[in-house]
């Protein structure tokens, strides 16, 4: 495909929200290319977030309208709770219905599809009942069932047949599918879409279990290429988007669990971590609800008393969540390109204000946290720091693009890549051109790298120049 895809974070705290600066979770991803938005997650307040972005020149605001797909990880509230507000405002009000035995109008094609874990149906169907809600255009729901799972409530339940008047399917609710997961846990192809109408191009998205305090899902969205690939093809781009986890590493095979197409590529070590695959992984979005910020960084304490960096992961994991040391570490697992982190605990307000103030005590300390998010990761991602890596903490609004592969990959024969130096300590990054707080880990790579930097344009437009630090 030759279009750029680009994920806009509508939400980022963590349960613990929303916060001053932060929503609860949600993001959108232009995946297509044609103007349709996939949604993952719907918290509480994202209607309002898509109306509170902020102006970027060059930069079009994404719109709710767009949204054609909602994917949920799991039924915790600060992933949820939106839904029903989102839906009241993409399907439009109904015409006034004059004669009341007439049958239901709504005839149109469904607008939203919606992907979730068991319990998603019955939630939607018992909101729209009980607030009376009706729309002019209909929505369709699918459950992924785990293991003896049945449905929370039936795809399709009519009225007069005993049924509780909430479980009920609405005139705005077409009949949904009940998607059982196969003999090794996942959900393969719960999408299948062509783009463009054409033939062997489109995307698929797999579904796979991660662990968490309760059911919770991981998404595996991967580009189909027009063209059967070959050994010296541009790579297509794949995605994971994780929900709330502790130990995502369920999700792994399906991962690395390549379709048909991939068959032609060879297998790569693409960053020297001994993880060969045909593909990398673009993008991994995971959640990092807590750290430890050290006194050098939180010299007041603000973030916590009393805390450790071993009783900090302790009482993340006792709790269902990760560290940024643990999503950098699942980014080494899978061969991601890039590590984004979400769902940041409360304790940690996002940074607010132009770089330049740093001399604004709070402005300082709010920025040195997520250097210091930023360099956990990477070290848990290359503890040995002989690797370039790209971690970033994403703040409200923060826009990530990736770029389509124009050319094959040159990956260096494993081992034989010179080490890349993780500087942490230089001035402040160069602003982003969707946010001004410094979302990347700063590297400092030798000259030595930049011609294997180049590898795809989309780490080529964020190389690392001399004495510079990362573009974001």
């Amino acid at each position: 495909m030759s279009h750029d895809i680009t994920v806009t974070f509508l939400g980022t705290t963590s349960g613990g929200g929303p916060t001053q600066t932060r929503n609860c979770s949600s993001l959108v991803a232009d995946l297509a290319g044609d103007g349709s938005l996939w949604m993952f997650d719907c918290a509480e307040g994202t209607v309002r977030q898509f109306e509170n972005q902020p102006y970027r020149p060059g930069y079009q605001r994404v719109r709710v309208n767009q949204v054609s797909k909602i994917f949920i990880t799991h039924m915790h509230a600060d992933h949820t709770m939106g839904i029903l507000t989102f839906l009241r405002n993409i399907l439009g009000i109904p015409k006034p219905v004059i004669d009341p035995d007439a049958p239901p109008a709504n005839k149109s094609s469904t607008k939203v599809e919606i992907f979730g874990p068991r319990g998603i149906r019955r939630m939607i169907r018992m909101l729209w009942n009980v607030t009376h809600t009706r729309s002019s255009q209909a929505y369709i729901v699918h459950e992924l069932l785990f293991p003896g799972e049945q449905p929370s409530v039936p795809a399709e339940v009519r009225a007069g047949e005993g049924a509780d008047e909430t479980d009920v399917r609405n005139a705005s609710e077409k009949v949904g599918r009940d998607i059982h997961c196969d003999e090794a846990g996942y959900w393969p192809r719960i999408v299948n879409r062509e783009i463009g109408g054409q033939r062997g191009c489109g995307l698929i998205v797999d579904a796979g279990p991660i662990q968490h305090r309760d059911p919770c899902i991981g998404y595996v969205i991967r580009e189909v290429p027009r063209e059967p690939l070959t050994a010296e093809s541009p790579l297509p781009r794949k995605l994971v988007i994780l929900g709330d986890t502790y130990d995502p590493s369920p999700l792994a095979p399906l991962v690395h669990d390549e379709p048909p197409f991939a068959s032609p590529l060879p297998e790569r070590d693409p960053w020297g971590h001994d993880v060969p695959v045909k593909i990398p992984v673009s993008l991994l979005v995971h959640e990092a609800t807590d750290a430890h910020i050290p006194a050098h960084v939180d010299p007041s304490g603000r973030t916590g008393k009393n805390r450790t960096p071993e009783s900090v992961r302790e009482k993340a994991i006792s709790r269902g969540h990760s560290t940024p040391g643990m999503a950098g570490a699942f980014a080494r697992t899978i061969a991601a390109e890039r590590l984004v982190m979400n769902h940041i605990g409360a304790r940690f307000p996002a940074p607010v204000g132009e770089l330049t103030n740093m001399s604004n005590p709070q402005t300082k300390l709010r920025h040195g946290i997520v250097r210091e998010m930023a360099r956990q990761a990477a070290e848990g991602w290359c503890p040995d720091g002989s690797r370039p890596v790209h971690t970033e903490v994403a703040v409200d609004f923060h826009v990530v693009t990736i770029r389509p592969n124009r050319n094959a990959p040159t990956a260096p024969v494993r081992g034989s890549a010179t080490p890349c130096e993780l500087d942490i300590n230089m001035s402040p990054p160069i602003h982003t051109t969707t946010n001004t707080s410094p979302l990347f880990s700063c590297l400092r790579l030798p000259s030595s790298r930049q011609q294997h930097f180049r590898r795809t344009p989309q780490l080529a437009e964020r190389r690392v120049p001399k004495d510079a630090c990362t573009r974001i």
